[in-house]
């Protein structure tokens, strides 16, 4: 269970560190029109959101169910 735990805060502090990139990047661009030309940040926004898929993926049942 101690292990779950641990496995949790790990994903969950991951998540949080991704959502914080996610929305400075996206304070950068402003508008959809900025997303869609400037190519870097469109990556690294993607990229981010692929990351807090596949931890919340991954997060334990104990914690979904809660």
């Amino acid at each position: 269970m101690n292990n779950n735990k641990e496995s949790d805060l790990f994903r969950l502090g991951h998540i949080r560190d991704c959502i914080n990139k996610v929305e400075y990047l996206s304070g950068k661009l402003y508008n959809y029109e900025n997303f869609e030309v400037q190519w870097v940040e469109q990556d690294a926004i993607i990229r981010n959101l692929e990351i807090i898929g596949e931890a919340s993926v991954n997060v334990s049942g104990d914690l979904k169910a809660q």
